[in-house]
């Protein structure tokens, strides 16, 4: 496993963070092929809590969408807290099969350029006994992933914890067993792989954190604000190779904002409240009210269009005043 402890460090210090403490192991292996963003990208976040909450910070995809504003890139976020490569969470009133085929119809309707995947940390439950399961479900779920036509696929591991109680050997050591698996799957398959479990450890170890700058969210199985602010920046350098951008910090957090703003309309497209009640068992009761949901494609453009405006950098604004020939000759 490959730990950045020292690059960690470094990217904080010059990044303006405190850095957590660390250990000093340089990194064993050398730094995986980097993505280059094309024009017109769908970059579509698919996972479990850990992608889901990164709609709610916005960190990521702010600081990306800042790194290249000439680019035309779209994001979209289809996380979803307790999920599995299964789909299980997705199922609704189905069977888990209905839930895997929910989250492929889902992933195919956004037409996604690049895929980034993060699944793994709720199968780590199941500790060393579920890895076959698990193998075979991820193995699946690329199968139907490469289908939809992404030109790239990015495999996150899961992140580290950092628990209330004290973490059990066999918590920590499956965290392990469950990344070397994605990381193998990622090399057989030919995709991209990054060890959020090594250069999260840093972090779940920091022990100088205080309650306004800890890294997790108080239960330890989550990221913070400032937590995902971080990872934000670490994805931006494992994934695309790119530093994240020196910007005004109310610029950032307009932007910000206005991505937050997004996220939430193409969330109520894709995950309507009351879904039962609009396209399951009880439409004969609001069903008519379904047609409503396809109108909040209009919104998530205009929200884009927006975006667009706010990542453009200000044009400087010069005023020229007249000189009249006489007091220039004087």
């Amino acid at each position: 496993m490959r730990h950045l402890a020292i690059a960690l460090g470094l990217l904080l210090a010059a990044e303006g963070f405190a850095a957590p403490s660390i250990r000093a192991n340089p990194p064993d292996e050398p730094a995986p092929t980097t993505l280059e963003l094309q024009d017109g990208d769908r970059i579509v976040l698919l996972g479990d809590a850990l992608i889901e909450r990164m709609q709610q910070f916005g960190h990521f995809e702010t600081l990306l969408t800042l790194a290249v504003p000439e680019k035309t890139i779209s994001f979209r976020n289809l996380g979803w807290s307790g999920d599995t490569v299964f789909g299980e969470a997705r199922a609704g009133f189905g069977t888990p099969e209905d839930g895997f085929k929910t989250l492929v119809e889902q992933v195919k309707a956004t037409e996604p350029t690049v895929l980034i995947v993060g699944y793994g940390a709720n199968e780590s439950w199941d500790g060393e006994a579920g890895l076959p399961r698990f193998r075979q479900g991820y193995q699946r779920l690329l199968d139907a992933l490469e289908a939809t036509g992404p030109r790239a696929i990015v495999l996150l591991s899961p992140i580290a914890r950092r628990l209330s109680t004290a973490p059990t050997s066999g918590d920590e050591a499956n965290l392990a067993r469950y990344t070397e698996a994605i990381e193998q799957i990622a090399r057989e398959r030919g995709h991209h792989f990054v060890n959020l479990l090594a250069l999260t450890e840093p972090m779940a170890d920091d022990d100088t954190a205080s309650d306004a700058t800890d890294w997790y969210a108080p239960q330890g199985l989550h990221l913070s604000d400032q937590g995902d602010a971080l990872l934000a920046r670490l994805l931006l350098r494992e994934v695309f190779g790119l530093k994240a951008p020196q910007t005004d910090p109310e610029r950032f957090e307009m932007l910000r904002r206005a991505i937050f703003d997004k996220n939430q309309l193409y969330f109520h497209r894709y995950r309507p409240q009351n879904e039962t009640y609009l396209f399951g068992f009880r439409k004969h009761e609001q069903g008519n009210n379904a047609a409503e949901v396809e109108r909040f494609e209009r919104l998530v453009a205009e929200a884009e269009a927006e975006i667009s405006m706010l990542k453009m950098p200000e044009q400087p604004v010069f005023d020229l005043d007249r000189i009249d020939e006489e007091v220039y000759d004087r």
